[in-house]
C-alpha cells in the first residue's frame, strides 16, 4: 500500500512543474514556472488531489477526542480509497501496527470516517488514497468543542507555525507524520519574544518511515502565551500539525482564556502575498494576526485591512511591519484605533522580499456579545492563490448566519460571477438561493450556505467563478462552544497568482 503512495507522490512532483520541485537534499522546495505565490502550494493551499495525509489526530492527553476524517468526492463516478491510520509510540516505544481500511465512495458524495470504521479505536494519523482527486478534511472533537481543517496533499522537509501556544490550561501538541519510506529526523526551533531557541531540550526526534510521533510542546516551551515555531527534516518529507486546546483557565495575571480546540496545519513555505477572506470586527471576540519571518535576511512586510463598508478613500493606513531573521510580530485588529471596531473586512499579508513570510490569523471568543457563542477559538493559515474553481469538502445544514463562505474577487475591472452548486447523495445542482452570486471588482461577498444543506447527509459545494476569486470558509458548531475557520480547496488546474488588490478598490460590498 505505501509504495503505491510513494509512486502517487512521485508522479504528482512529475506532474507539477508549474507549483513545485523537491529535491533530493535538503535545501527548500525551489520555484519553477508561476511565481513564489504558487510554487507555495505544497503544506500551504492543498488542491485537489489522490493522496492525503491528516497528521493531527488528538487535542490533548489524558482528554477523550474524537477525531473524524472526511473524504468527499466530487466526480460523478464511485471510487475506492485506501485509508491507513498510524498509532503514535505507546509509553514503552512500542509502535502499534498500521489499520487499514477499504472505502466506497460513492459519487457525489461525502463519506465520514471516525471510531466506528477503525473497531472502536479513534483514527491516528491517516492517509487517504484513491485513483480519482479528491477532498479530504479531518475535524477534532471532544465535547462541546471542535474545530476541522484540510489534509495535506503533499509533504515537505520545512513547516512553519507562526503562533503557539503553550500556556497553563492549554495544550500545543505537535503531529509529525512520516508516511514514507525513509526515516526522519526531524530539528524544532522555537522564537519567542526574546530570543530564538533550538530546542535541543526535546533530543534527537527520529520518526521512523511509515509512523507518527507527539511532540508535547509545553515540556520544552514552558508557559508562554505566544511563540513561533519551525519544523525541519532530513531524510524524508514528513507533514505536521499543531492540534491546540485551551480549557478556560484564569491565568496568574488575571486573564481568562477562551475554551477551544484548534487545528494549525503547518505551513510548508513562504509566500510573498497572504490574503484572508474572512476578517471581522465582532464584540466580545479578538483577531490578530501573526507574521513570521522562518529565514536568516530581514524583510519588509505590509498588512493591509479593508473593511468591507469603507469608501477606499478612507482605508485604513496600512500596518508596516519590520521583521529580523527569525522574528514574528502580531497585530491585534481588535484593539486597533485605525479600525472600525465591527464589520465585516479582508486582510491581505505582503513583502516584496525574495524570501517571502508565513501568516496566520486566530479568532478567540471571549463573550457571548456578537456571536451565537461565549467561548472558542479558530484559526486560518488563509489562502495565496486564487482560482476558477473551489471546493468546500464537507458543509452540515445549519441555521441563518452559523455556515458561510466568504468570497473575494481580486480583479480590478470585472465583476466575477460565482455559481455554487451542492453535491449530496450521488447528485449534484444548483444551492438554491444561493446558487448565483455576483461580486464586484475588487470587493467581497459574504455567503451563507448553512441553509443550502438541507439534510441530515453531509453536503460538498462547488464554487465556480467566471474569473479567478478566493474563497474562505467559517462555521460554528452546532453545540455553540466553538467555531472553526478555513481556506476552501482550489480544483487543481483553475489556479493562477494572487494579484494584490488594488489600492484603488476595496473589498467590501
Amino acid at each position: 500500500m505505501m509504495r503505491r503512495l510513494v509512486i502517487l507522490v512521485s508522479v504528482l512532483a512529475a506532474m507539477a512543474l508549474v507549483v513545485w520541485i523537491v529535491p533530493a537534499d535538503d535545501d527548500a522546495p525551489v520555484e519553477v514556472d508561476l511565481e513564489r505565490s504558487v510554487s507555495a502550494l505544497a503544506g500551504t493551499t492543498q488542491t485537489t488531489d489522490s493522496v492525503w495525509m491528516c497528521a493531527g489526530a488528538q487535542s490533548a492527553a489524558g482528554i477523550p477526542s474524537r477525531h473524524v476524517v472526511t473524504i468527499s468526492n466530487p466526480s460523478s463516478r464511485s471510487v475506492s480509497a485506501k485509508v491507513t491510520s498510524y498509532q503514535p509510540p505507546s509509553a514503552d516505544g512500542t509502535r502499534p501496527p498500521p489499520v487499514e481500511l477499504d472505502v466506497a465512495v460513492a459519487g457525489a458524495s461525502v463519506v465520514a470516517l471516525g471510531a466506528d470504521q477503525f473497531a472502536g479505536a479513534e483514527p491516528g494519523s491517516v492517509t487517504v488514497e484513491a485513483a480519482t482527486q479528491l477532498v479530504v478534511t479531518h475535524r477534532i472533537i471532544s465535547e462541546s468543542l471542535a474545530d476541522e481543517a484540510p489534509c495535506a496533499s503533499r509533504g515537505s522537509t520545512r513547516w512553519f507555525f507562526p503562533a503557539a501556544n503553550s500556556q497553563l490550561g492549554g495544550s500545543a501538541r505537535l503531529w509529525v507524520f512520516n508516511p514514507f519510506s525513509s526515516d526522519a529526523s526531524i530539528k524544532f526551533t522555537a522564537t519567542t519574544d526574546g530570543a530564538v531557541l533550538d530546542l535541543k531540550s526535546l533530543g534527537g526526534v527520529v520518526v521512523p518511515a511509515r509512523s507518527t510521533r507527539v511532540i508535547e510542546l509545553g515540556d520544552a516551551v514552558q508557559r508562554r502565551d505566544q511563540f513561533a515555531l519551525s519544523v525541519e527534516s532530513r531524510g524524508a518529507s514528513v507533514v505536521v500539525d499543531l492540534v491546540e486546546s485551551t480549557d478556560g483557565t484564569t491565568l496568574p495575571d488575571g486573564l481568562q482564556q477562551s475554551k477551544g480546540i484548534r487545528i494549525q496545519p503547518g505551513i510548508g513555505a513562504t509566500s510573498n502575498r497572504i490574503l484572508f477572506a474572512d476578517s471581522e470586527g465582532v464584540p466580545g471576540t479578538q483577531e490578530r494576526i501573526w507574521v513570521y519571518n522562518p529565514n536568516s535576511e530581514a524583510v519588509s512586510v505590509t498588512v493591509s485591512v479593508r473593511p468591507d463598508d469603507a469608501s477606499p478613500d478612507v482605508y485604513p493606513e496600512p500596518f508596516i511591519v519590520e521583521l529580523d531573521g527569525f522574528r514574528y510580530q502580531m497585530i491585534d485588529l481588535s484593539t486597533e484605533s485605525r479600525l472600525p471596531p465591527t464589520g465585516s473586512r479582508t486582510v491581505t499579508v505582503e513583502t516584496d522580499d525574495l524570501g517571502g513570510v508565513t501568516a496566520v490569523r486566530v479568532m478567540t471568543v471571549l463573550a457571548q456579545d456578537g456571536w451565537p457563542l461565549s467561548s472558542g477559538t479558530a484559526n486560518s493559515i488563509g489562502s495565496n492563490v486564487a482560482a476558477t474553481e473551489w471546493l468546500i469538502g464537507r458543509v452540515d445544514a445549519a441555521e441563518p448566519g452559523r455556515s458561510i463562505l466568504r468570497v473575494v474577487n481580486p480583479s480590478t475591472d470585472s465583476i466575477a460571477v460565482v455559481t455554487l452548486s451542492l453535491i449530496i447523495n450521488g447528485t449534484e445542482g444548483p444551492a438554491g438561493a444561493v446558487a448565483r452570486v455576483e461580486v464586484p471588482p475588487g470587493r467581497a461577498q459574504t455567503i451563507d450556505v448553512g441553509p443550502a444543506a438541507s439534510g441530515d447527509a453531509p453536503a460538498m459545494i462547488r464554487l465556480s467563478g467566471s474569473s479567478a476569486v478566493i474563497v474562505e470558509r467559517r462555521s460554528f458548531g452546532s453545540s455553540n462552544g466553538d467555531l472553526w475557520t478555513m481556506p476552501a480547496i482550489p480544483v487543481r488546474g483553475s489556479l493562477s497568482v494572487l494579484e494584490p488588490l488594488p489600492r484603488g478598490l476595496g473589498a467590501g460590498r
